[in-house]
């Protein structure tokens, strides 16, 4: 296996002149070593699937703000999907705006989406602290 190095100058002179100062530093790069960071596809996927959970929940809260229960086949899905996300707020609220009659604004919908954005706040700041590594 061959391992390919660049030597490149690093120069704080000014771009004008042409001026090099004497103090300039020389380092050697492995092209080969620019390979994705794990950590920030762990932020990544983060960011992808509870940003799928607040969709669905937020277009939960705007369906029953309209009034748009079972109006069409898509819109029965997403409040079907969004339930399995809210069921447990339901259960300690106590409320059961699906089955209501008329424009309906959903508590537990509502604090399913504060809850869910307070955990990828969470997990994206765990994820960042440990991308720091030892100080």
């Amino acid at each position: 296996m061959v391992t390919e190095q660049m030597e490149r100058t690093v120069a704080t002179g000014s771009p004008m002149t042409g001026d090099v100062p004497s103090d300039a530093r020389s380092r050697r790069e492995d092209p080969g070593s620019t390979r994705p960071d794990p950590r920030g596809l762990v932020g990544w996927l983060i960011v992808l699937v509870l940003g799928a959970v607040q969709l669905m929940i937020g277009a939960r809260i705007v369906l029953l703000l309209v009034d748009a229960r079972s109006v069409s086949g898509p819109a029965a899905g997403v409040l079907g999907l969004g339930t399995a996300f809210v069921e447990p707020f339901e259960r300690v609220l106590r409320s059961d705006s699906l089955h209501a009659s008329g424009p309906t604004l959903d508590p537990s919908a509502v604090v399913a989406l504060v809850t869910v954005t307070l955990l990828e706040v969470a997990l994206l700041w765990t994820a960042g602290s440990v991308r720091r590594g030892p100080a």
